[in-house]
């Protein structure tokens, strides 16, 4: 748990650096959180969205990066059938599903 701890601590740090940069676009916000969210595997974008629901995580929901950043959008859903499903999730969050999951737009 302690190693988990650490990594989505770096995780959410990164995500409040870029969110509070002045950049004149929030489309630039966007494409920084993008980038980070390509370096993280299916496998532990299914983690974080675990993550984000514990206590641990309640910053990630507070500060609205779930729903500017689709942090987890290319989570294995099938993978996620353990506790509050993702679609029951982001709804009771009035985050939109509808084009959450990259999968959705083809």
């Amino acid at each position: 748990m302690n190693k988990l701890g650490h990594y989505f601590r770096h995780l959410f740090h990164l995500y409040n650096l870029v969110d509070k940069q002045p950049m004149e676009l929030e489309i630039d916000k966007i494409d920084f959180t993008r980038i980070v969210r390509t370096q993280m595997s299916a496998i532990e974008q299914l983690h974080l969205f675990f993550n984000i629901q514990s206590t641990f995580g309640q910053n990630w929901m507070r500060f609205e990066f779930v729903k500017k950043y689709k942090v987890f959008r290319n989570m294995p859903l099938p993978l996620a059938k353990i506790g509050v499903l993702p679609k029951e999730f982001l709804e009771n969050s009035d985050i939109e599903y509808d084009d959450f999951f990259e999968w959705q737009l083809f």
